[in-house]
Formats: structure tokens, sequence, C-alpha cells
């Protein structure tokens, strides 16, 4: 007797794990060296931060966040762009030695 569980399909918005084919097939199509876009969720995600953060730094006049292309009234945003400007705006941590 099977489980009714096994039975059920699986739904359409899980999807599986990439098979090494298809990982091979899209480095062919997307090298590293071509430029990488996100929209603002994945940005979000990508830079962790939630979506409101993101709203926020965008809507910031004094952050001078990187402007997003937009196409047909879609923001896409360049990684690299936003990669420099975190790493410019990164406050590096300083190790304090104590004296107890």
């Amino acid at each position: 007797m099977t489980s009714r569980s096994k039975l059920l399909p699986t739904p359409r918005h899980v999807r599986p794990e990439q098979t090494t084919r298809q990982k091979a097939r899209n480095a062919a199509r997307y090298p590293e060296s071509e430029r990488r876009y996100a929209r603002n969720a994945p940005l979000a995600r990508y830079l962790g931060i939630s979506n409101m953060t993101l709203w926020r730094w965008k809507h910031d006049a004094s952050l001078d966040v990187p402007a997003p292309f937009i196409i047909n009234d879609i923001e896409h945003n360049d990684l690299d762009q936003w990669d420099n400007w975190m790493q410019a705006h990164t406050v590096p941590t300083v190790k304090r030695e104590r004296n107890d």
C-alpha cells in the first residue's frame, strides 16, 4: 500500500535541483564576465536586507545608491554596481585588545 503523499504531484512553485547538464548549459550561456542584473526582491535577498529597507535606501537621496535600468517599467539592478556601493559603504570592524 502506498502513502497518499507519494501520489500527489509536486506543486508548481517547487523547482527541482538543477541537473549537471542544466548547470553546464547555463554556465555556457551566461559566462562570469557578463554583467549580472536582478529585480528588487532578488536584489534584497542578495544583499541580505528586507524589501522595505531596499525601498527606503532607493528613496533616500543622501545614500546615492546605484540607479536601476528601467525596461518596460520594470527596474533591473546591476549587481556589480551594488557590490561596489556596498563595499564603499561598509564600515570595517576593528578588534580591540582588552586590558583586563
